[in-house]
């Protein structure tokens, strides 16, 4: 977990400065922008799903039955909340005002989908790390050489755009497929649900607390320029 944490502080100091020198401060503030607008709605689709889970998941992994139906409702959940956040991410994008990064917003809405199928807290509450670190390592290495090899223009900022969705949520496939190693999903819509939501409401708004000075100061920077 250490490994993953210290990875995700190197692979911006080694891929920020060359992005920066090639696209120039234009490329990277569209890119930054676009990021910074869809990550609200990244934040509506992660509904405070992961902390819950990982907290409520972790009392009950070693009943298979219980392990299964409960991971079944977290994903229920979060296909539902990721539909939302989707929803209103496709109302903002085709605003005639956001025109000029359509391509970087759909791109970057991707974060939005394969953050919930990535089913990532079923690894943490089983506490595969030794995989965790070996997937994000891997696609980090990838995303770089990509960069490298793909991003030589200062109009290259969609390519950078999706290589920096690829580094960060890319490897979010594989999770979905080898979650059959510990439970079994399914999708099912009940009044079960509901006693989860009160909880998961409460980290959301606590969680879109402490992102939103974190990214509103670029929407701001965005829309003043």
């Amino acid at each position: 977990s250490f490994i993953k944490t210290l990875m995700g502080v190197i692979f911006p100091l080694i891929t920020y400065p060359y992005a920066l020198r090639v696209l120039g401060p234009d490329g990277t503030g569209k890119v930054d922008y676009a990021q910074a607008n869809i990550t609200y709605f990244t934040l509506i689709g992660a509904f405070g799903i992961a902390s819950y889970a990982i907290r409520e998941g972790a009392r009950i992994r070693d009943d298979k039955e219980k392990m299964n139906k409960f991971a079944s409702q977290m994903f229920s959940i979060n296909i539902c909340s990721m539909v939302i956040a989707c929803f209103l991410a496709g109302i903002m994008i085709f605003i005639p005002y956001f025109r000029n990064y359509q391509a970087l917003l759909f791109i970057f809405s991707l974060t939005i989908v394969l953050s919930s199928i990535g089913v990532e807290w079923i690894y943490n509450i089983y506490e595969d790390y030794k995989y965790i670190t070996i997937r994000t390592v891997l696609f980090q290495l990838v995303s770089v050489i990509l960069l490298f090899v793909f991003v030589k223009d200062k109009d290259d900022y969609v390519i950078y755009a999706a290589i920096l969705v690829l580094s960060s949520v890319g490897s979010n496939i594989l999770n979905f497929f080898r979650a059959r190693r510990y439970v079994k999903l399914s999708i099912g819509f009940n009044k079960d649900l509901l006693v989860h939501i009160k909880p998961m409401t409460l980290i959301f708004v606590m969680n879109v607390a402490s992102s939103i000075y974190l990214i509103m100061d670029r929407s701001m920077l965005g829309y003043m320029t």
